[in-house]
C-alpha cells in the first residue's frame, strides 16, 4: 500500500470518527434540552458551538480547494533560503565595516 493511500485513508477515518462523536454529543444535548426544562438554557451555547464548527469546516474545505495543502514544505525552504541571504548580507556589511 502506498504511503499516500494510507495517510488519506487514516485521515478520513479520523475525521469520520470525530464527526461521529461530535454528532452524538450534539444529539445528546438537543434531546436533553427538549426533554428537560432546566437544560434548555444550554441549548444556545450548543447551537453556537455547532455554528462555529461548521465555520471551521467550511474554512478547511476552502483552503483545501484553493490548494493551500499541495506543497506544505515550500514555505520552509523559502524561509531557509531567505535566512541564508540575510546571513550573507550581514557578512558583506561586516566586511565593509558597517554594523
Amino acid at each position: 500500500m502506498k504511503k499516500n493511500t494510507f495517510v488519506w485513508g487514516f485521515s478520513i477515518l479520523v475525521i469520520l470518527l470525530a464527526a461521529g462523536g461530535f454528532g452524538y454529543k450534539l444529539y445528546q444535548f438537543i434531546s436533553e434540552a427538549i426533554n428537560e426544562k432546566d437544560f434548555s438554557a444550554f441549548l444556545f451555547p450548543v447551537i453556537a458551538y455547532f455554528i462555529v464548527g461548521i465555520g471551521f469546516l467550511l474554512l478547511l474545505i476552502w483552503a483545501f480547494m484553493k490548494g493551500h495543502f499541495k506543497d506544505m514544505e515550500a514555505p520552509k525552504y523559502r524561509m531557509m533560503e531567505r535566512e541564508l541571504e540575510y546571513e550573507q548580507a550581514e557578512k558583506i556589511d561586516e566586511a565593509r565595516g558597517r554594523k
